[in-house]
């Protein structure tokens, strides 16, 4: 009869491996403990823990007496009679493994003989250390990447009321952002490069396909560039409005001074080269002054109370945009559409 049954011998393995973490079998091997850190597999969507890994040398043989000891002090026998139980169950294992081929041991693992070379399979249970616990393997359930944003409008019962919402939650909003935008505007200043990007980002030249039905659009764009270029400090002061008439008047304007051609709308209409709209005299005149630096006249056309800067007039599209092209690849940094009034 055996004093040590072989699930009390694993079990004093294992209590040596935990506290030393190395013990050697004698004739057998040496399990010892490897430190493994957290992993991430993304294909099978498992987060693993750190722990240890149990690896097996069947190279250490050699006989330190440490298990001998710890076995003979636990359960009450000789050093001698600890080493003969022990031998006992090598000589088991490895005729098991050199007729089947394999042992599995619990709680240890599996060995399998290839080509008189023993392989070893873990199944050690890394949480049972203290360091680690708490931490356990985690497996992350199929999810979709596609994301989508949903949004609810509130039901109304009549349309009145749908009415009023509207006028309240849209158009007044939007009505005080409009009027405030300008006298926010004017305290911010950008360098000839930075506001040379944001007109090629708005890329103006792609509207003059149509410029009638987009003036609007494009007089609002070139207003706030030219407000970002200003460096003024205190705001303008608003001028009296102008009243909107049919006449159109264009004219070399240097300072404050304007010689004004009066032209009436007729049928024959001509094209110009439009590099700035303008709110009020002052940013005209600034603007006049930076085209005067590269030796360019500019012609203001004032109409609908809109002051609008050209390069000139032409009789045909043609012509026009040649000369916005040519004039563009000498100043980059100026943007500017084809008008036909």
């Amino acid at each position: 009869m055996n004093l040590i049954s072989e699930k009390n011998l694993i079990h004093t393995i294992h209590e040596i491996v935990k506290r030393d973490g190395f013990v050697i079998i004698p004739e057998w091997g040496a399990f010892f403990l490897q430190p493994t850190a957290a992993r991430w597999d993304a294909q099978k969507q498992i987060f693993y823990a750190p722990g240890y890994q149990l690896l097996f040398n069947a190279r250490i043989k050699n006989n330190d007496g440490v298990l001998a000891i710890q076995l003979s002090k636990k359960f009450k026998c000789s050093y001698l009679d600890a080493l003969q139980e022990i031998s006992t169950y090598i000589v088991r294992w490895n005729a098991q493994l050199y007729q089947w081929g394999n042992v599995k041991l619990d709680q240890l693992g599996l060995f399998v003989l290839q080509k008189d070379v023993i392989r070893f399979e873990s199944i050690w249970q890394a949480n049972v250390f203290p360091e680690y616990f708490g931490l356990q393997n985690l497996t992350l359930n199929d999810y979709s990447n596609d994301r989508g944003v949903f949004f609810s409008y509130p039901t109304l019962t009549a349309s009145k009321h749908f009415s009023t919402v509207v006028k309240t939650l849209v158009l007044v909003p939007l009505a005080l952002t409009l009027a405030l935008l300008p006298s926010k505007i004017n305290n911010y200043r950008l360098n000839q490069g930075q506001s040379a990007s944001i007109v090629q980002k708005i890329k103006l030249h792609q509207f003059i396909d149509n410029p009638q039905d987009i003036s609007n659009s494009i007089d609002t764009l070139t207003n706030f560039k030219v407000a970002l270029q200003m460096n003024s400090k205190e705001q303008i002061k608003n001028e009296e409005s102008v009243k909107k008439e049919e006449k159109t008047t264009v004219g070399n304007e240097e300072n404050k001074s304007i010689n004004q051609k009066e032209i009436i709308s007729s049928p024959q209409h001509k094209y110009f080269v439009i590099v700035g709209s303008f709110a009020n005299e002052k940013q005209v005149n600034d603007f006049l002054a930076s085209l005067k630096a590269i030796n360019v006249d500019g012609l203001v056309l004032n109409s609908d109370g809109k002051r609008r800067v050209a390069l000139g007039s032409y009789e045909n599209r043609t012509d026009a945009q040649h000369a916005l092209d040519e004039f563009k690849t000498k100043n980059p940094s100026y943007s500017g559409w084809v008008l036909n009034w």
